[in-house]
């Protein structure tokens, strides 16, 4: 593996590009612990009892996630709100480095929608 230090950038070998397109990008999660908010995070792709509790464990197993309460129950998609340390994109960024879950479009600052995916 190779990677080269040019200026601000770092530029990765091709085995380093190649790997890194299958995976997300991973991001460092620096937050304020002293900053803490309630979000409503949808989570779609929920159809049986299993996956539900596999996205519940997979949520509350999170660091920055100090309480998570279950508001709804739909056919393919399950609502929550979580308390977590930190602010909003905390948690966006936090979801988005675990490959379980996708932001899909329609999400907003009132109510997060993601996708699950069982991997």
């Amino acid at each position: 593996m190779l990677s080269f230090v040019h200026g601000d950038h770092i530029e990765f070998g091709p085995t380093v590009t190649h790997s890194r397109r299958k995976q997300k990008r991973r991001k460092s999660l620096v937050v304020n612990k002293k900053e803490k908010i309630n979000s409503r995070v949808s989570i779609e792709g929920v159809f049986d009892y299993l996956t539900l509790e596999k996205v519940t464990d997979e949520l509350r197993s999170q660091i920055i996630v100090t309480d998570l309460n279950l508001e709804n129950i739909n056919r393919a998609s399950i609502d929550y709100e979580i308390s977590t340390y930190g602010n909003l994109e905390d948690l966006e960024n936090l979801l988005d480095i675990n490959s379980n879950f996708i932001q899909l479009e329609g999400s907003s600052r009132n109510k997060l929608i993601y996708k699950y995916l069982d991997i």
